[in-house]
């Protein structure tokens, strides 16, 4: 069987750019003997390393590990947003994702022409999104705005435009960081909805959860994220949850 999702050996990392001195009289002397150019050193830091696992039809996967362990930088990778260092990353199937609000968004273009760029930028024909369109408009409720640049949106209307582009063009694969909250009880109730019915329909479905209990519950397999590594990936819930309760 194919996966839909194999990563096999990535690893990520960017450059830290520092200044070299750190008192006020080494940063002086640098200055002089360096003729007014700052002395920076670069140096790699590693986010994730060596990362491996596989995802087929039905599998619903749950990552967790404490802030700053990587999560947030796999669902990067997962999505295309950033590209690994080194490794292997091969995902057959149409991603959508809600790990950043307006990504993707031209801020000089109106809702309704971003709604067709970022279904596009996910995999979609413009077929697809113009027969989703007004069911994508309806469910954002943001009105006549949709005809407005979306420079002139409060933060609210760019999560619920998001939101809604994200989730009604079907998507095979979803990957969700936190549930978006767009302001009004009225929305998150749908929002809510909306992922409940998603997380069901989709072949895969991805998500970072800090509930413990509700990922005992929903989710059948888990990566627990742990000094930017993998350190269990499986469909043993209790295993995971209980490591990471314990390491915290």
């Amino acid at each position: 069987m194919k996966s839909w999702i194999k990563f096999k050996d990535v690893s990520f990392e960017y450059i830290k750019f520092t200044n070299a001195s750190s008192g006020i009289k080494e940063n002086f002397i640098s200055f002089i003997k360096e003729l007014g150019r700052k002395k920076i050193t670069e140096e790699p830091y590693k986010v994730l390393n060596n990362i491996n696992f596989e995802l087929n039809e039905g599998d619903r996967l749950c990552i967790i590990g404490k802030n700053g362990a990587g999560k947030s930088t796999l669902l990067r990778l997962l999505t295309g947003i950033y590209f690994p260092s080194k490794g292997e990353i091969d995902i057959n199937g149409k991603i959508s994702s809600l790990i950043e609000i307006g990504a993707g968004m031209d801020h000089e273009l109106t809702g309704r022409e971003n709604i067709y760029i970022m279904g596009m930028i996910s995999g979609f024909s413009k077929k697809e999104i113009r027969l989703k369109e007004n069911e994508i408009i309806e469910f954002a409720d943001i009105g006549d705005f949709i005809d407005v640049p979306v420079k002139y949106y409060s933060t609210g209307m760019i999560g619920r435009l998001s939101f809604s582009t994200a989730t009604t063009i079907n998507p095979e694969i979803l990957i969700v960081d936190e549930l978006f909250a767009g302001g009004d009880i009225n929305f998150i109730n749908k929002a809510t909805d909306r992922i409940e019915k998603i997380k069901n329909e989709a072949k895969i479905f991805i998500s970072v959860s800090h509930d413990m209990e509700y990922t005992k519950k929903f989710f059948n397999k888990i990566a627990y994220v742990k000094d930017n590594k993998i350190a269990y990936f499986g469909d043993d819930i209790n295993l995971a949850v209980n490591s990471y309760i314990n390491d915290n």
